[in-house]
């Protein structure tokens, strides 16, 4: 009750209960009443007197008491201060709310209320926590609340209030649900497609790309993102991290979608090769050997830049024969590994060989070499 001071000495204001008359000129009290009958008047501010079986007991701001029906008022009793409020944090972005008490001595249990108002007249919540038991969670809407808690003593006469603590309630817009890439996939071009879903209430996105799980140094970050999607160019090989959230219209930040972690894959690298050997007709050339899987890409040409390409094959062993080349001069050969999934590496170096070439007599020398050796024999 909150009663304005009258102008008379006779103007009061009174409560009656079946065990007591609480009566008030200008002041701020509470009377509540029990499934037994038992009146408990607590004063916050001005003077109530409480009357039972004859017997009137004047209370102050701070004070209360409590009337059995059929008995008179105990004596007053300093009222309890508040619990102190602890890690109710200012914003919740994530439910259930949960925040504890830390409550004064001689206190049994301690009252919390949730409102939407200063005031505490919207109430959305209301709880008595017996004391060493945990606050019970608070499943609320987007909105800003007030929290307000006073201390219950072991004759059931309820403190002092605390102020209305303001905290906010802001889960949307949500994080937004990442469809690609897929935690923990590889990569393997030098640039990558972030995809995820839509958020409803969200104006733009924000997306954070990092060579650490913490994120404490970003390798890229992308603001004003209009679409459910970007294009990132890596730069380097080896691990990255990624998480994206939701901007609302007024620019409240959502929280950040879980981290999504990938990797740049190197490409297989180039075998190396051993020195080619030859018998009369054919030629055989082996390399490293990179494991199951893999499958490789062989090339001869007769110009050191495979322009002109004699042999393109590919094959799943480490070594290869081909016939020797009919005309002599200068060979280049060279070989990439292919992974099981199409991931090319580089060619190697390229590497050569000789094939001898025969002495070439032009056709009147051996006339002229021929009919010589005629007039000697006749």
């Amino acid at each position: 009750m909150k009663i304005k001071k009258g102008t008379g000495q006779d103007s009061r204001f009174e409560i009656y209960t079946p065990s007591s008359i609480s009566a008030a000129r200008g002041t701020r009290f509470r009377v509540s009443v029990d499934g037994e009958d038992v009146t408990r008047t607590e004063v916050l501010d001005g003077v109530v007197g409480v009357t039972g079986r004859g017997k009137e007991v004047v209370l102050d701001p701070g004070e209360g008491t409590w009337v059995k029906r059929g008995r008179s008022p105990v004596a007053p009793e300093t009222l309890l201060l508040p619990p102190a409020l602890k890690a109710l944090a200012p914003l919740y972005q994530r439910l259930p709310v949960q925040f504890d008490l830390d409550p004064v001595e001689k206190a049994v249990s301690c009252r919390v209320i949730l409102a939407k108002d200063p005031d505490m007249k919207d109430v959305v919540k209301e709880d008595v926590v017996k004391r060493g038991d945990p606050v019970p969670q608070a499943m609320l809407l987007d909105s800003r609340y007030y929290c307000q808690v006073l201390s219950i003593n072991a004759a059931g006469l309820e403190g002092i209030p605390s102020r209305a603590v303001p905290f906010e309630v802001r889960i949307n817009p949500l994080p937004p649900f990442i469809q690609r890439p897929l935690d923990g996939s590889e990569v393997k071009t030098d640039s990558v497609e972030l995809e995820w879903l839509k958020v409803g209430d969200a104006a733009s996105y924000q997306v954070q790309v990092s060579r650490q799980p913490d994120f404490k140094d970003f390798y890229k970050r992308v603001d004003g993102i209009k679409s459910n999607g970007q294009s990132i160019d890596l730069d380097g090989y080896g691990d990255y991290y990624f998480r994206v959230r939701s901007i609302a219209g007024d620019g409240f930040e959502g929280l950040w979608s879980d981290r999504v972690h990938f990797s740049f894959v190197a490409p297989p690298k180039s075998p190396s090769a051993e020195a080619p050997t030859m018998d009369e007709d054919s030629i055989s050339l082996r390399w490293q050997d990179l494991g199951p899987g893999m499958s490789y890409q062989f090339q001869m040409a007769k110009d050191p830049v495979f322009t002109q390409l004699l042999i393109d094959k590919n094959t799943k062993q480490a070594n290869i024969t081909f016939d020797k080349p009919e005309d002599g001069g200068t060979y280049f050969v060279r070989i990439k590994a292919i992974d099981a999934e199409g991931y090319e590496g580089e060619f190697s170096p390229a590497q050569t060989f000789e094939i001898e070439k025969f002495p070439y007599i032009e056709a009147g020398v051996i006339a002229t070499w021929l009919l010589g050796a005629l007039l000697i024999i006749l």
